[in-house]
Order: C-alpha cells, then sequence, then structure tokens
C-alpha cells in the first residue's frame, strides 16, 4: 500500500511500531482484538484499526505539498479538510485559509462548486487543489473540464 509524505509531527514511532508488528502478525486483518500495552498498574488498549485513513493521509500530503510548493499564493478550503483539529489548526498557521461563506458564497460542496471556482480562479492564473478525503474521479472531471474552459 502507498506510504504518503505526513509529517512526522502526525506519527508516532510507538504507534508505528505497534502498527507495523500488528500487519506483519495479521497480514489478511482477521484479528480484531485491542493491542494491549501492559505498564503494570497502568493498562492501554488500543482498537486494531485507529489513525488516518488512506484518504485522509493523502489528503494531508497534497495540502502541505501545496503550500511548500506555491510560496506566496493564496491557498484556501472549501471547509475542514478533515476531523482533526491540530491537522487543520496547523495548515491554517501554515497559510491555508477557509472560504468565508460570509463573504464567498459556495452553491455547494460538491465537485460544481469546486469546479467553478477552479474556471474563475485559473482564468485569473491563480489554482486550486481540490483536497478530498474519498477516492474517486472527482481530481480527474474536474482536471479534463478546465482544461476544456480554458481552451476556449
Amino acid at each position: 500500500m502507498k506510504q504518503f509524505a505526513v509529517p512526522n509531527i502526525y506519527r508516532s514511532e510507538l504507534i508505528s511500531a505497534i502498527k507495523n508488528k500488528r500487519k506483519r502478525e495479521d497480514k489478511l486483518k482477521k484479528d480484531f482484538s485491542p493491542t494491549l500495552l501492559d505498564f503494570g498498574d497502568l493498562k492501554i488498549y488500543l482498537a486494531r484499526h485507529f489513525g488516518f485513513c488512506y484518504g485522509v493521509e493523502n489528503a494531508i500530503e497534497i495540502a502541505f505539498r501545496t503550500i511548500e510548493e506555491n510560496p506566496g499564493k493564496r491557498i484556501f478550503l472549501l471547509s475542514e479538510m478533515i476531523h482533526n483539529p491540530q491537522v487543520n489548526a496547523d495548515l491554517l498557521v501554515k497559510g491555508i485559509k477557509e472560504v468565508d461563506p460570509n463573504k464567498e458564497i459556495i452553491v455547494n460542496n460538491k465537485s460544481t462548486a469546486c469546479l467553478q471556482i477552479a474556471i474563475e480562479n485559473a482564468k485569473k492564473g491563480s489554482y486550486l487543489t481540490i483536497l478530498s478525503n474519498t477516492i474517486d474521479n472527482t481530481i480527474q472531471r474536474v482536471t479534463e473540464h478546465l482544461d476544456r474552459e480554458l481552451e476556449s
């Protein structure tokens, strides 16, 4: 499975070691029992599946790469990227802004709204990276439509 370039601040050596051990011992993921961390008087049970999912790691990688590759450019999200306050706060500190519904009008939060914003921004020389924690063909459709729109 693809490994994403998620900033190390969101990784834990201990958790990574636990996840890697579980992957080695249960490749087919049939064992749903929690992992026990036994510290004597303190026992911690970790769920079998936890942490960022594939789509969230992908979105985090895209967001931080977009910031890195576009210094000085304004980058917007239509809403919180993921349900993790720390990641969202870090993105705001790095300069990403959320669209302000009191100042901008968004018809909906689906690809149609993203597409219209992308077209208008592209005509002005700006770029919009669409972040999604679902793996679908929205980005491909937007890119194809944007190419056609800019050619005309």
